[in-house]
């Protein structure tokens, strides 16, 4: 930095104060961790220039060695701060090089009335510790890239995982060197003071906290841990799950001495989040019903014994009444386009419908909680209108609105648990990109204030967390940590003749990006591969398919999904929030001359071009459940094409005919129907290892469509013949389930990508 440093800068709406390391907005205080603050310092100071980005990570970490992801990730968190759109643009990127402050800056000197208040300069205490089970070291070193997180074996009802980052973030599975450490939280008193005055917060639960990890390497006796991680309300236990060769498992483990049994499995099929009865004798967990297509509730014994199957059609982990009688749970009618917290008896399964949200609104299906009064049932929840954003609401079990329980938004939210003594809630939520560095948070009750537990680039689970102990004064947390990656890999796509086999050949790497191809890729006619990739943001890159020459072709604060390619290699479409709410925009090929194609809080998602290039056809709520609809290739008002749920839509070579997949008498079909609309003319079976975010492709020939079957564990690619024959399996690769895939317009080659997740238990204790 600068030898002469003034006291304020000041740019668009903002004032940096370097004395008293502050960043105000018409006198507001903006919440900055001292890193990010420092990392603006550098840019503001610097304006102009081009800082390369080992430049800025010397400056900003001189005694410290992180990695480009840790620049990254503040970069963006910064963008978030400032509020940049396309209106308004402080940092610029310059692809692979670094990055500019390009905003006016007035500097001074002079005293100014800026806004008098105490300061707390001791930073929160955060230590971590590896139990004596776990295999390796940790070192004490900051983890160095952002998260793109999940727990994909959660048989989360498709309707919340395709809204949102659900119905927007395709796969929602999803991150970093497992073995780091955390950064070190300095939330100063300063902050909260002015947003929240009054507030006791200084002495409230968790101001110090100690990390103990009860595993490492993502493994459990050799099967990989999946999550679904809950504690008991004692705190002297914990259950997860583990998956080995497709087969799931629900262990027991005892904190204090590590001694593990298994209570469930080994079983075939999707498994979801755990919740302990309320005096720890049972264990309570959801799980796919293949023959009717439901999620149904089980209790096993926590010492083992035969599951008992409780209530059909629970699609979250639930929660259980203060006095352990009832239970809530949240319910995804996809076909409606509507979310429900229903009240169950324990005894007899009666149901009551608590509180319903309707698309644009949803509840997430990470699972409710209800408060140790009674009188409230906490659940997180997200609009797609306007502003797009997630946030805990509260409902009131003797009646009244659904509303906010804190005015904190994040873009996406998972799993919350109450604290015992009903002062606030541990929430699992992410306010970068949708579930992107998702975090540990407490919510203070009544008040709102939302506080960080963690502040690192880890991620924290969707459905594993929860909070238990002996007393008020000595809970814990329970959660999972999260390393995870995503590559595009390229292969061979043989087309089967009679008799034929399926090709062994295994897929080659092509790119070495942490997230390529998690939010989706396409080819252009001329060979090569738009994908999505996350650096500060979730933006489009293009390169060979080979993996080189990769170019970046947007970079803005918002986020694009859903790329596809017209067939004359003229645009790019994509799904985007850029104005506000989920749209359908195009672009060239080259990146240029953006173009807004619809309008209207509807989720638009997942376009694609006819091959005529007059119609891009598109997922969108506007009916108020996901159907499909299409809109002239520069705009205008969209047209429905179907009446029924309907999901990701493939167009057939020739353009008169449409597949999709859609939910008919409980299960996953592939469903084909005409361009124009109608009834859909031809329906097939689905494998119970369709992935169904990977979405479907059309032969060369428009023959058959293609699927991914990840099928034990492991995923291929598979055609469904149009004209009858059952299906048949292209691909023989020789491990992972694919999260995504894309056929090269000649049909010989596929690209996909895997995911790549390690999640290893983690307890959060308070250091007293």
């Amino acid at each position: 930095m600068p030898l002469e440093i003034k006291r304020f800068y000041d740019f668009g709406d903002f004032r940096l104060d370097m004395r008293d390391r502050l960043i105000l907005r018409d006198e507001s205080v903006v919440a900055l961790t001292p890193k990010a603050f420092d990392l603006l310092a550098v840019l503001v100071t610097n304006r102009g220039r081009l800082l390369g980005k080992d430049e800025l990570m010397k400056l900003v970490w001189p005694e410290a060695f992180v990695e480009e992801a840790n620049l990254s990730h503040h970069v963006s968190s910064l963008r978030k701060a400032l509020r940049e759109d396309k209106n308004q643009k402080y940092i610029q990127t310059i692809a692979r090089r670094g990055y500019r402050f390009i905003a006016d800056v007035r500097e001074s000197s002079e005293d100014a009335e800026v806004p008098v208040l105490e300061r707390s300069r001791a930073p929160v205490a955060i230590a971590e510790e590896l139990d004596s089970d776990a295999a390796t070291d940790i070192a004490i070193q900051p983890s160095i890239a952002p998260n793109v997180r999940t727990e994909h074996h959660a048989p989360q009802a498709s309707l919340l995982s395709k809204a949102k980052n659900r119905w927007l973030k395709p796969g929602r599975q999803s991150v970093v060197l497992g073995g780091a450490a955390l950064l070190v939280v300095f939330l100063g008193a300063v902050l909260w003071f002015f947003k929240y005055a009054g507030d006791t917060s200084d002495t409230a639960p968790f101001e110090k906290v100690k990390f103990t990890r009860l595993t490492a390497g993502g493994l459990l006796g050799g099967a990989r841990i999946t999550g679904g991680v809950s504690i008991s309300p004692d705190g002297k236990y914990v259950v997860l799950w583990t998956e080995d060769g497709g087969r799931h498992s629900l262990w027991i483990r005892q904190v204090a001495t590590g001694a593990l049994q298994r209570i469930f499995g080994p079983a075939e099929g999707n498994v979801g989040g755990t919740t302990f009865s309320p005096e720890g004798e049972f264990v309570y967990f959801s799980a796919r019903d293949h023959a009717g297509g439901a999620n149904i509730l089980y209790r096993v014994p926590a010492l083992g014994g035969a599951p008992r199957k409780i209530l059909a059609g629970v699609d979250s982990p639930i929660t259980f009444s203060p006095d352990g009688k009832r239970f809530s749970f949240v319910r995804a009618d996809e076909s409606q386009g509507r979310t429900s917290l229903i009240i169950a008896d324990l005894d007899d399964g009666t149901e009551r419908l608590f509180a319903m949200r309707q698309i644009p609104d949803g509840f997430a299906t990470s699972g409710p909680a209800w408060s140790p009064d009674g009188k409230v049932i906490a659940c997180g929840g997200w609009t797609l209108a306007g502003e797009n954003y997630a946030t805990v609401f509260a409902a009131p079990t003797e009646g009244g609105p659904v509303t906010p329980l804190t005015p904190e938004r994040w873009t996406d939210i998972f799993r919350v648990a109450w604290l015992a003594d009903g002062s606030g809630l541990i929430v699992a939520a992410a306010d970068q990109g949708f579930g992107v560095d998702s975090q540990i948070w407490r919510v203070a009750y009544p008040s709102g204030e939302a506080r960080r537990i963690t502040n690192d680039l880890n991620g924290y689970g969707q459905i594993s967390l929860g909070v238990g102990g002996e007393s008020e004064d000595s809970q814990i947390i329970i959660t999972v940590q999260e390393d995870s990656s995503s590559q595009i890999w390229l292969a061979p796509l043989p087309l089967l003749r009679e008799g034929g086999s399926a090709g062994t050949e295994a897929p080659r790497e092509i790119s070495r990006g942490k997230y390529d191809g998690l939010y989706g890729f396409a080819w252009t006619p001329q060979g090569q591969i738009v994908y999505l990739t996350q650096a500060d943001n979730v933006d489009i890159w293009k390169m060979n398919n080979d993996g080189s020459g990769a170019v970046q072709l947007t970079d803005d604060a918002h986020f694009e999904y859903f790329p596809s390619v017209s067939p004359d290699g003229r645009y790019i479409l994509f799904s985007s929030n850029r104005a506000g709410s989920w749209n359908i925009w195009r672009m060239d090929v080259d990146g240029q001359n953006a173009k807004q194609l619809t309008a209207g809080s509807f989720a638009d998602n997942a376009p694609v071009c006819s091959p005529d290039g007059r119609w891009v056809v598109f997922n969108s709520f506007r009916a108020g459940r996901q159907t499909i609809w299409k809109v002239p290739i520069d705009g205008g008002e969209p047209q429905q094409i179907t009446d029924e749920h309907a999901s990701l839509p493939s167009i057939s070579p020739d353009g008169k005919r449409i597949a999709f997949s859609g939910e008919l008498g409980g299960g996953r079909k592939l469903r084909i129907i005409s361009f124009d609309g109608g009834r859909p003319a031809q329906t097939f079976d689905l494998p119970t290892g369709f992935a169904s975010r990977s979405g479907l492709a059309w032969t060369p020939d428009g023959k058959a469509v293609f699927y991914v079957n990840n099928l034990s564990g492991v995923g291929n690619i598979w055609s469904q013949p149009i004209q009858g024959g059952g299906p048949k399996q292209l691909t023989n690769f020789p491990s992972k389930p694919i999260s995504r895939f894309a056929v090269s317009p000649d049909g010989k080659q596929v690209a996909i990508s895997y995911l790549n997740v390690t999640d290893d238990l983690v307890l959060i204790r308070e250091v007293k």
